[in-house]
């Protein structure tokens, strides 16, 4: 039942985006290259090749390699696709939380909590976001933040949301 927790995020999300106004579909974006469309966890390499890269012997390491977002330019009811690909020199799975937030003029407009596992090695992190209908015209921000015991990380990506 591996798939579960992948599941589990795309029913949250969209649950989470419905009381801001609703899960519409349409706007597919294509997958980025080297990484799956779907939403939840993908390996990207091992916990051996990570620890090479970052020469992680005997430390603790979390670092955010990666945070796209696609597209920059959405029309309400379109999909965005938040990419978050991080490395860790853990040898065992660290529990933790990643906050997504949407924010417009100063306001959240979105907060999407999440319980995770960051596990060994190299992972990216997929999330859909679904436009609202009612979301209004002008510039956004998608804030990232990851945090796992006293480790706290941020990223952010900046769109627009264009009305046809």
């Amino acid at each position: 039942m591996e798939n579960h927790p992948k599941i589990v995020l795309g029913i949250a999300l969209c649950l989470g985006l419905m009381t801001w106004g609703g899960c519409a579909t349409g706007g597919h974006q294509r997958a980025m290259p080297g990484y799956t469309d779907k939403p939840g966890e993908q390996l990207v390499a091992s916990h051996e090749k990570t620890a090479a890269k970052y020469q992680c012997q005997g430390t603790s390491v979390l670092v955010v390699e990666k945070a796209e977002l696609q597209p920059s330019k959405v029309t309400p009811g379109q999909q965005l696709v938040s990419r978050i690909v991080y490395a860790s020199c853990y040898t065992t799975s660290l529990k933790g939380k990643i906050i997504r937030k949407v924010i417009h003029n100063g306001e959240t407009v979105i907060a999407l909590p999440e319980d995770i596992e960051y596990r060994p090695g190299t992972w990216v992190l997929t999330a859909h976001i679904v436009i609202p209908l009612r979301a209004g015209s002008g510039g956004y921000i998608l804030e990232t933040k990851m945090q796992a015991r006293a480790l706290r990380l941020q990223e952010t990506n900046t769109f627009e949301i264009l009305r046809e």
